[in-house]
């Protein structure tokens, strides 16, 4: 298992319509946390939805990073993390406030110190992003012999040509190097990623949710393109996905979702 210090970025929404963000270095000793500043970015500049990371990269990276308190707390967390051999785990969590920004690609942020580069090029840097939730339920934790996970990777046909197909096999082996040796049932067959079969899956007992598939967002909110019982695309509501883990007796620990770039702006205009 690695070892990280974590630099925690949060951004809200005020009630004027600008976007602040503040970061939070955990360490040892104790956390340091900046106050909340402003960012200046315009969350519907065209350039950030055009599919190309030299384009989005700089723009995001201006945004965090301009900043001079989000600037040092990255700079202070990624030479904390290099003078004591330990990764740095980048965290993104928007605020319900602000949750329309998660259709902006910040996974391809530039490095604010190397500008040319992209932050997650840095083998010694993850980043990931979270959901705030309303509700908070301790996780029942089994032993790690016992864990299991549902591996579900959907690539229905039908949808529109902005989609790109997934390659399942690809994804299947990233999924099952990361998972290492637990015990996983994959659903990535034609007609396997349905929701009911995740959900299925998650009622007999799995502690871990690993999804690959395409989303969308748009005017009724965000949805996730997954497969009917014959491999067509069928798209579920964020909201509604959401409402049947939350409902399970025993919902998992944890949930990957993986998306990629290939779907562009993925607007729900695209239809099957």
């Amino acid at each position: 298992m690695r070892d990280y210090s974590e630099l925690e970025i949060v951004i809200q929404r005020e009630s004027s319509g600008e976007y602040v963000a503040s970061a939070r270095h955990r360490v040892a000793s104790g956390d340091n946390i900046t106050p909340f500043v402003r960012l200046a970015f315009d969350p519907n500049d065209d350039d950030l939805y055009a599919g190309d990371p030299a384009k989005s990269g700089p723009i995001l990276a201006k945004a965090i990073f301009t900043p001079s308190e989000l600037r040092d707390a990255f700079v202070a967390a990624k030479t904390y993390s290099a003078s004591n051999g330990l990764h740095l785990r980048v965290r993104l969590r928007l605020d319900p406030s602000a949750a329309l920004l998660h259709r902006i690609p910040w996974e391809t942020m530039r490095d604010p110190d190397v500008p040319a580069e992209p932050l997650l090029k840095n083998a010694k840097c993850v980043f990931s992003r979270y959901l705030f939730t309303r509700e908070f339920r301790l996780p029942k934790l089994r032993p790690r012999q016992e864990i299991q996970a549902v591996i579900a990777i959907a690539n229905p046909s039908g949808l529109s040509s902005i989609f790109d197909p997934v390659d399942t096999e690809a994804q299947e082996g990233i999924a099952k190097t990361s998972l290492q040796r637990l015990k996983a049932q994959t659903l990535a067959s034609k007609g396997g990623a349905t929701l009911e079969k995740i959900m299925q899956g998650l009622r007999d007992g799995a502690d871990i949710l690993y999804l690959v598939c395409h989303g969308a967002v748009g005017e009724s909110g965000a949805a996730l393109w997954l497969e009917d019982d014959d491999g067509k695309a069928t798209a579920v509501m964020g909201a509604d996905f959401v409402a049947q883990i939350a409902g399970l007796d025993r919902p998992p620990s944890l949930v990957v979702l993986c998306s990629c770039q290939s779907a562009g702006s993925g607007g729900l205009s695209a239809t099957p």
